[in-house]
């Protein structure tokens, strides 16, 4: 007789977390399974209790999202806000940046313009070599006799 293969058990928690996170709540079963147990938790209650089950499916979850949405960081209008605030603060970094960074390119600009104006002040402040020596000055290059 053969024998079985051993269970491979990362492998069946893998396909187990795969398909909770394909559709969590694949029934309407499913789904109130896990209000009932959020329903448990919130208000330390238990599962059989007769409150929790006197609750229409419709019910919990208006309860869920109430208190899901009553926390601070779960509000969308906060949020919203929140997330504006920051692309406001990004642009302002931004056009900041980008105005510094024109100002040293400005900067570096008039550094060449001004090196380059002081190298033609320069060249036109420097004595120019005559071509030809004066006239009054006598030829030595004719060799005497």
């Amino acid at each position: 007789m053969r024998r079985p293969k051993p269970l491979n058990v990362d492998k069946l928690a893998k396909l187990a977390r795969a398909r909770r996170l394909q559709d969590p709540f694949g029934s309407l079963e499913a789904l109130r399974n896990h209000l009932n147990n959020w329903w448990m938790l919130q208000y330390n209650r238990p599962l059989k209790d007769p409150i929790l089950q006197t609750y229409t499916l419709q019910e919990l979850v208006y309860e869920y999202f109430v208190h899901f949405y009553f926390q601070a960081e779960n509000d969308p209008v906060k949020a919203d806000k929140k997330a504006k605030a920051e692309l406001e603060e990004i642009g302002w970094a931004q056009r900041v940046l980008s105005k510094m960074q024109t100002d040293e390119k400005q900067k570096a600009l008039e550094e060449v313009a001004a090196k380059a104006a002081a190298a033609a002040v320069a060249q036109t402040m420097k004595p120019s070599v005559p071509a030809e020596p004066p006239v009054d000055m006598p030829d030595f290059s004719v060799k005497f006799k």
